[in-house]
Order: C-alpha cells, then structure tokens, then sequence
C-alpha cells in the first residue's frame, strides 16, 4: 500500500437482531459484543442504512436494544408496497371475531 492511499475501514459484527422483547420496539441481540453495544452508538445495518442505540439493558450476554434509524437518510424517499403483499383485509375480519 502507498503513502497516498487509505486503509478501507472495516465493519466489526456487533451482534444479530434475536427476538422481539416488549412492545416498543427493543429486541434481545444475539452473538453481542458488548463493548461496542453502547447506547448512542451509531451502527451499519447489513442492508447499509445507519441506525443509533437509544436502549441498552440485560447483561453482557443477554442484551436487550432498541434503534432507531438515521431518518435524514431516507427523507425524501418514497417508500412503496406492491398490491399482491397486502393483506386480504377480509380474511383478517372474518378471523377477528
């Protein structure tokens, strides 16, 4: 490598999102590297988006988390559902009563 060129930052795994845990959104984190687990850490979604830390309870290996996501990246961005992944709301009514 040159003097002129950079090194490619790397992402490190900082764990798996594991099941849901309560109802706002937090989820149990599996695989979980703690120390890079911190609330307000800014992370990179496999998917490349970015989402920050806002909760962080359990323990180092049980831990629980909640994101959420850069906002300013997807401002402006019209997000849109095909008509064949809707539900059939009529299916959903009848299995309601």
């Amino acid at each position: 490598m040159s003097a002129h060129e950079r090194p490619r930052p790397q992402l490190l795994p900082a764990g798996r999102v594991g099941r849901a845990h309560g109802l706002d959104g937090s989820f149990y984190v599996t695989r979980p590297v703690a120390r890079l687990l911190r609330v307000g850490a800014l992370l990179t979604l496999a998917d490349g988006s970015a989402a920050a830390i806002v909760r962080r309870s359990g323990t180092s290996v049980q831990q629980v988390s909640r994101l959420i996501k850069q906002f300013a990246q997807m401002r402006g961005v019209m997000r849109q559902l095909g008509r064949g992944k809707l539900p059939d709301l009529g299916a959903l009514m009848r299995g309601a009563r």
